[in-house]
């Protein structure tokens, strides 16, 4: 995945009971385009950026709020993973979260953040347990690149 990612395409992150009011959501808090990318590194953790453009600070805010009460598909139950948030975050607004429970060999961490008219949202999968260090690593320069 590399490049201009549709809506439809996206609203795939979620899991299946948010998906249709996330495309609701996206419509009315004016959504101007996402950015993605996507690549497996060689330890074999996966990372996916994706980068939501509104059409003003506002609407990027309000979204995040309703993006944050869904779950993942691949994490259905999840909770905030303040262990995540690096000591100096910088201009943008970080919201890490942690999956539990999970139900597969394979665990994700993923964070929400936010900057101006766009919100980002960082996710790291890996098979066993998805490491903190590289996490807090991966959101840190994300946070940097988008503040």
């Amino acid at each position: 995945m590399k490049g201009w990612l549709a809506t439809d395409a996206f609203r795939k992150v979620f899991g299946e009971r948010h998906r249709e009011q996330q495309r609701m959501v996206l419509t009315q808090e004016g959504l101007r385009h996402i950015a993605a990318r996507a690549w497996t590194m060689p330890d074999g953790t996966r990372a996916e950026i994706y980068l939501l453009q509104f059409s003003t600070r506002s609407f990027a805010e309000s979204y995040r709020g309703d993006a944050m009460s869904a779950n993942l598909a691949e994490a259905p139950c999840f909770q905030g993973d303040d262990s995540s948030t690096p000591d100096r975050p910088g201009i943008a607004v970080m919201f890490p979260f942690a999956e539990t429970g999970s139900s597969g060999a394979t665990q994700l961490r993923y964070a929400y953040i936010g900057s101006g008219d766009t919100l980002g949202l960082v996710v790291l999968s890996h098979k066993g347990t998805t490491p903190v260090v590289p996490f807090r690593q991966t959101i840190t320069l994300q946070a940097q690149l988008l503040g």
